[in-house]
């Protein structure tokens, strides 16, 4: 008897049975994604399986070595996982950062903590074993998202149906187009694709801004999800900006009826399918003669929609 067989077995006289012959075929037939980082609550829906019986069952199946139990740290904006841990008592009393909400968060073990379950390696290899060889999609699927996070069969579209924003966004800007009237047209075509735009839920609706020297001397601190010297720097630039009729936000507001004005711009158009959103964030480069380009055209995603156009 192999060493699977004998601790399935033992499952069987200390869990429910059904639940038990459940997690035996998962483990056995289940996709290499559906072993990663599995929700118990999700499992229970879809095999109509008692709730607690089912949680018991995952916590005999981890004593037992079937899998590895982790506490993990979820990003209250983007559900990412930002940290992950071996038992409850590990977790930090500071701020957890989320690199991708460029945020800062204590963690709350009531909102922002899930326990999840992955086959262990001595069970079963899986691909999630080894995260550095997952495709990007996969690894933020698999690794970065949280078990609760499932993205729709039209995920890959949604992103494709990006590349048409950031090519329109540079043409308008080098256009000399206003940026009120990009923000619409950016709009326009969202609705075209069929998609909702998620940009406009943002604080102050904006689809980017001007980056500028961060020169504040107050604390490293947070507040509302911004850092203090990042807001005490904005606000002045609101200030000089708008004496002159401009503003280093770009939404769709009469303060934004103005071609882009020299600099780096972070833009970030977001776009979203029901409960799904999708979006790049990349620096334009404007120069003093108007004229525009991304700082950046060798990207994951760009080199996606290259090779997607090539083929």
């Amino acid at each position: 008897m192999s060493e699977a067989q004998a601790q399935f077995s033992v499952l069987k006289q200390t869990a429910d049975p059904g639940v038990a012959d459940a997690i035996e075929q998962l483990i056995e037939n289940g996709e290499d994604h559906e072993l990663n980082r599995i929700n118990v609550l999700d499992f229970s829906v879809r095999t109509g399986l008692d709730e607690e019986r089912v949680i018991s069952g995952f916590l005999h199946a981890s004593r037992l070595g079937l899998f590895d139990l982790t506490w993990n740290v979820l990003c209250p904006g983007c559900g990412g996982v930002l940290d992950a841990h071996a038992t409850l008592k590990s977790l930090r009393h500071d701020d957890y950062h989320c690199g991708l909400c460029a945020c800062g968060y204590e963690a709350s073990v009531d909102e922002q903590v899930e326990a999840a379950f992955t086959v262990s390696p001595r069970i079963r290899r899986i691909a999630a074993h080894d995260p550095d060889t997952l495709p990007i999609w996969d690894y933020f699927k698999q690794v970065f998202w949280s078990s609760g996070v499932d993205l729709p069969a039209n995920f890959e579209q949604l992103m494709d149906d990006l590349a048409e924003h950031r090519a329109l966004i540079v043409a308008k800007v080098n256009e000399g187009v206003p940026l009120r009237q990009i923000y619409r047209d950016v709009d326009a075509l969202i609705g075209r694709q069929g998609y909702d735009n998620r940009h406009r839920v943002y604080p102050g609706r904006v689809i980017g801004h001007q980056i500028s020297k961060v020169h504040s001397r107050l604390p490293r601190s947070i507040a509302a999800g911004f850092g203090i010297r990042s807001l005490q720097t904005l606000v002045g630039d609101l200030i000089v900006e708008r004496m002159h009729h401009r503003s280093p936000l770009w939404a769709d507001g009469a303060i934004s009826d103005h071609p882009a004005t020299p600099g780096l711009w972070a833009v970030e158009p977001h776009i979203a399918f029901r409960d799904v959103g999708v979006k790049f964030e990349e620096i334009l480069v404007v120069t003093s003669s108007g004229s525009a380009y991304w700082l950046d055209d060798d990207l994951p995603h760009v080199r996606r929609w290259q090779r997607t156009a090539a083929a």
